[in-house]
């Protein structure tokens, strides 16, 4: 029968009723199974045979399957039930899972065959596409078997053949960065040993550089407190920092102009000032009191193109200079004012 089982690639399994001294069955024993049955727990195939049903899934007595498995049994009439939810509690936690299950006579015995309904097919690829866009893969670890499995997108997000098998959650921080390993390999210790959720960045180098992850998990712990699942996700944040160092590097450039901007007009106001001073105190030249009001036309730089001169001549009259540089504003703001009546200006 296990020959005939092991070409099915469906989840199937013999089983053999159990009697008590009366005759009654008591449980059943799973003798034979195909390659393809696994169980809510994961167990798989050649896991399953020498199991018995009520020993390895408690919550079967009394229901709906344990009874068509008991009528098909006594009639021979082919057992097809609905859809029905079957939870089990391993390690102090539950799990659930959608079962559709089938049963038929083989002799005094019972070949039982399931579908599981957990997600349909569009709801993978939804997952798929979510996965995809976000750019992040789930993973989970059991801590009791020791088994653990990635999602499609974890082995794209660490450039990972799929074929060498998703990495243990306690040789993760050996794959990372070596800046990075104590942070991310406190948190995953503190992830073990105390079940604190965490939330940590790391970089990884790959073939096609390094890039920038984050873990987001939280550990399921039986009645004792002790974890026993891992369930988290990856995400690649590589795109996200590359765009926030380019404008974190354009930030920086701009300041820099800035400063570049701010020191040349600092520049060019001490040239000016050399060159062209303004009297702090009116100035008597010729008989006159001469002040001097120098406003540019452009606001913001405070630099002006425009300049003046009053000079002393021989004969003790006065002779005023104003003028303007070519493309400069006109006209220039150099008032006068006169303290007394000059003979010729």
């Amino acid at each position: 029968m296990q020959r005939i089982l092991s070409a099915l690639s469906e989840s199937a399994v013999l089983l053999t009723p159990l009697r008590s001294e009366a005759g009654e069955i008591e449980d059943y024993r799973i003798d034979a199974a195909s390659p393809e049955s696994v169980d809510v727990a994961g167990r798989r195939g050649k896991e399953l045979v020498g199991r018995r049903v009520l020993e390895t899934y408690p919550t079967v007595a009394g229901t709906a399957l344990w009874d068509g498995y008991l009528d098909t049994l006594a009639t021979g009439t082919v057992y097809e039930g609905e859809p029905f939810t079957y939870e089990e509690v391993g390690a102090g936690y539950p799990q659930q899972s959608v079962y559709s299950v089938r049963a038929t006579r083989l002799g005094e015995r019972l070949i039982a065959s399931w579908i599981r309904h957990d997600a349909s097919d569009r709801e993978v690829r939804r997952l798929s596409d979510m996965q995809r866009l976000g750019n992040l893969g789930w993973a989970g670890w059991n801590l009791t078997t020791n088994s653990f499995v990635w999602s499609d997108q974890v082995y794209a997000i660490f450039d990972r053949d799929p074929s060498l098998g998703a990495i243990a959650l306690e040789e993760l921080p050996r794959h990372v960065a070596p800046e990075d390993l104590a942070r991310l390999g406190a948190a995953v210790q503190r992830l073990l040993r105390a079940g604190q959720a965490v939330d940590q960045p790391f970089r990884i180098t790959t073939a096609g550089g390094v890039r920038h992850l984050r873990l987001v998990a939280e550990a399921q712990t039986d009645a004792d407190g002790t974890p026993v699942e891992v369930h988290g996700f990856f995400q690649d944040l590589t795109a996200q920092r590359d765009a926030e160092l380019a404008l974190r590097e354009s930030e920086r450039s701009v300041l820099v102009q800035r400063g570049m901007l701010k020191a040349e007009r600092t520049l060019a106001a001490r040239l000016q000032d050399t060159l062209l001073p303004i009297p702090e105190q009116s100035l008597e030249l010729a008989g006159l009191c001469i002040d001097v009001a120098y406003v540019p036309a452009d606001s913001g730089v405070n630099v002006g193109g425009d300049w003046y001169s009053a000079i002393e001549l021989p004969d003790k009259s006065a002779l005023f200079v104003v003028g303007t540089w070519p493309d400069m504003a006109w006209p220039p703001s150099a008032p006068w004012r006169s303290c007394g009546s000059p003979r010729r200006a």
